[in-house]
């Protein structure tokens, strides 16, 4: 039993040769709650490719200069949508897990187009500014929820219409203002409709995206203007 003991007491040293992976922790983002089994199952889709009929996963540039370091050593990142029941397709919603390229491990959480939200970083999580969630938009009586603004800016943002001209620049010929929800001076429109628009008749309502952050400025909608005008939707 000589090397049987030996082999047995080497084995805890061995344990710890490799780094302990922090555990994910329960995040909040823009007040979605989400629980540490929820954020775990996020990073395993991602890296099981659970969503095939999506892009996700897919490259996360980390345009916003983040620091992941206190959760992965990866270099580089994928990043997934995170949802309360495990995204496989559909709206992603604005939320999203980053994930290591090397490692397949949790490295962070963000909301789309705006700073990282987790709790156990208080310090990275002011590392951007704060963006406004997208709102519930109502164009020529037509009502849009917030996921579904959501998508259209993810759509316009990753090209989900390869066959139009959408996304395309949106001049603002109408003068409108779009500060109260973004600070880009540069837009695209591109078209809101309830499901997702993948290409087809554009229909009459607009959502309008900034050429620089991606994120959401406003909506417009053709309906109830003169010629190939727009108005503004109420949100």
């Amino acid at each position: 039993m000589k090397f049987a003991t030996l082999v047995l007491l080497a084995l805890p040293a061995i344990g710890l040769a490799s780094p302990v992976q922090k555990r994910e922790p329960s995040v909040d983002c823009g007040g979605a709650s989400y629980s540490s089994d929820q954020v775990a199952q996020a990073v395993e889709y991602s890296n099981e490719d659970a969503a095939p009929s999506t892009t996700y996963p897919h490259q996360y540039n980390d345009y916003e200069g983040f620091d992941f370091s206190n959760y992965c050593s990866d270099s580089s990142y994928y990043e997934y949508p995170l949802t309360y029941n495990g995204y496989t397709g559909g709206s992603p919603g604005p939320d999203r897990v980053i994930v290591g390229q090397q490692s397949g491990t949790f490295c962070g959480v963000k909301m789309k187009f705006a700073s990282l939200a987790l709790l156990a970083l208080p310090a990275i999580a002011l590392a951007g500014p704060i963006q406004k969630r997208e709102p519930s938009v109502t164009c020529g009586g037509k009502y849009y929820s917030s996921s579904q603004v959501s998508q259209a800016v993810e759509y316009s943002d990753y090209g989900y219409a390869p066959s139009t001209t959408y996304p395309h620049q949106y001049n603002d010929y109408e003068g409108f203002s779009f500060s109260n929800y973004c600070s880009d001076t540069k837009f695209y429109e591109y078209p809101l409709t309830s499901n997702g628009y993948t290409g087809g008749s554009p229909g009459p309502d607009r959502v309008i995206t900034g050429q620089s952050s991606g994120a959401f400025c406003g909506a417009i909608t053709h309906t109830g203007a003169s010629g190939n005008n727009f108005v503004r939707c109420k949100y």
